[in-house]
């Protein structure tokens, strides 16, 4: 389990006293191809964001113990993150992902919020910052060790609250492409704001994590559509353009 920072390439080269861009964590699908999530790498990159790719393993996704040590250590390398460069962030999850990490990490979250209502932000966190009703309001909070969990167990929880703290200062949308379970995975996305805007793009003809192949403009406008929603529009974007054609190429 790795998170793999993958920033974009500016204009004009990397400038000191430039805001920290965007941060996209992609929870990939099971077994996704490498060729297939650099057409998402891609994606964002062009629509100014920088990358943090999280690969889990699939067990995961039948195993919930190791899901929530999945959601824990991405805790740890996302407040990591964000504590040398803090900015907006946006959880993009695919399919099995959903299972595998995003629900226990967005546990951690409501707990956190849950625990933070009413107390001000991190300083530097935006005054909006919240989780998103429509994705937590179901979900049960993680709990803290038992009664007379031992100092290891104790100070491991105490470090992951403060991260799904600082997490949750900064997070600002959450996508489920092809996910979850409850959603039509076949035909569309799910995108949410911390704002509490939901909405979703979805097509009569799709499939299961190739939305980006299938559809690449329309994907390509709802998630900058998006990301205007969330307040992380307007970046600039990547060296680069980026053409339909790279989106789709081979593979989800």
């Amino acid at each position: 389990m790795v998170l793999e920072l993958l920033p974009a390439e500016r204009s004009g080269g990397a400038t000191g006293s430039a805001p920290p861009a965007p941060l996209a964590v992609i929870l990939p699908w099971m077994w996704a191809a490498p060729s297939a999530l650099s057409k998402h790498v891609a994606l964002w990159h062009s629509l100014g964001c920088d990358v943090a790719l999280y690969r889990w393993p699939p067990l995961s996704v039948w195993l919930p113990l190791l899901a929530a040590r999945n959601a824990a250590a991405l805790l740890a390398d996302l407040a990591a993150c964000l504590r040398e460069a803090p900015r907006g962030v946006v959880l993009v999850s695919f399919s099995g992902a959903a299972k595998g990490v995003l629900a226990p990490l967005l546990q951690q979250l409501a707990a956190a919020a849950d625990t933070a209502a009413g107390a001000p932000p991190p300083t530097g966190a935006a005054t909006h910052a919240s989780l998103p009703e429509t994705t937590t309001a179901a979900l049960p909070r993680a709990q803290p060790p038992p009664p007379g969990a031992s100092p290891d167990a104790t100070a491991a929880a105490a470090a992951t609250a403060a991260a799904a703290a600082l997490l949750a200062a900064w997070l600002r949308g959450v996508v489920f492409d092809s996910g979850p379970v409850d959603f039509d995975s076949s035909v569309g996305v799910r995108l949410f704001a911390t704002s509490n805007l939901a909405w979703e793009q979805a097509w009569e003809a799709s499939a299961h994590v190739a939305h980006l192949r299938l559809h690449a403009q329309e994907y390509r406008a709802a998630v900058a559509a998006f990301l205007g929603r969330c307040g992380l529009g307007g970046r600039g974007g990547a060296q680069r353009g980026i053409g339909v054609g790279e989106l789709q190429g081979e593979g989800g």
